[in-house]
Parts: C-alpha cells; structure tokens; sequence
C-alpha cells in the first residue's frame, strides 16, 4: 500500500526536515573557523520552508507540490554540509582540519601538518613513488639477481 498520500507521512516527512535543521544549527559552534551568525539562521529557514511546503501539499495534493516538499526537505538537510564543504575550501583548510573547529585546534593541524611537513613529504616522495625491486622467484626456481636460495647450496 501507497503511504505518500497519507497525511501522517507527509507530517512525518516535515517533522523530519525541521527536526534536522534544528539539529544543525544546533551543531554550529558559537564561534571557530569558518563559522558565521547566518549559518544556523539560514538552516532553521530552509527546514521552516520546506516543512511548512510539505505540510501545505496535505491540502493542496497537486504532485508538484508533493514532489517539490520532499525535494526541499532534502535539500534543506544539506544546507549546513555544503556551508562547512565550502568553508573548508575557502579558507585554504587541509585534510586534518575540521568544518567550523575552533580556532586553536586549527592552529595545532596546521602547527603539526603544516609547510614542514610539507617539504619533508616532497623529500620522501621520490623514494616512496619508485621503491626498489624486489626479488621474486623465477619459473626454474632460482632467485632474480643472483641470490642464492637454500636449494642452490
């Protein structure tokens, strides 16, 4: 049996999107890297429209209203994740920074992973991309590069 025409699921559904908007502004810390006051704000917004748009396609049951509820819901659970995706990326942030972190905790990865790093890894990265070879059998049993195995004694 079909639920999405029934008035519960669509309450469910709008439940949902403002539960997770709540939820994620919530999460954003008061202050940190990358955070700014509309985070939160525009969140709770998004979650509050696509609520009250799935809770207004109860009356009006025309499938675009349907389709276009569901559609806001989700994308308004995405909100806070595309902000932090976006913030990490315009503020220069590294693979072992964290979206909205607080500021001293990004001072410490950078501290710790920063441009020393960075030039002993290009240093290493020559002898980690062309290993040295390694010995392996050949079909009569002997060792490649003259070894000596114990069956040759």
């Amino acid at each position: 049996m079909e639920h999405r025409n029934h008035a519960l699921a669509r309450v469910a559904v709008a439940a949902g999107a403002l539960g997770t908007a709540l939820y994620g502004a919530w999460l954003v810390p008061a202050g940190g890297v990358g955070v700014s006051s509309w985070i939160p704000i525009a969140a709770l917004a998004a979650g509050s429209f696509a609520a009250l748009v799935v809770l207004g396609s109860i009356v009006v049951t025309r499938r675009l209203a349907v389709v276009g509820g569901l559609a806001l819901a989700v994308a308004s659970s995405l909100v806070i994740p595309a902000v932090a995706s976006a913030t990490v990326v315009s503020n220069g942030l590294g693979s072992f920074d964290t979206p909205f972190e607080p500021v001293g905790y990004a001072r410490a990865a950078h501290a710790l992973f920063g441009p020393t790093t960075r030039v002993t890894a290009a240093r290493l990265l020559p002898t980690v991309r062309a290993p040295a070879p390694v010995p392996h059998a050949r079909p009569d049993g002997n060792r490649d590069r003259g070894d000596r195995g114990p069956h040759d004694l």
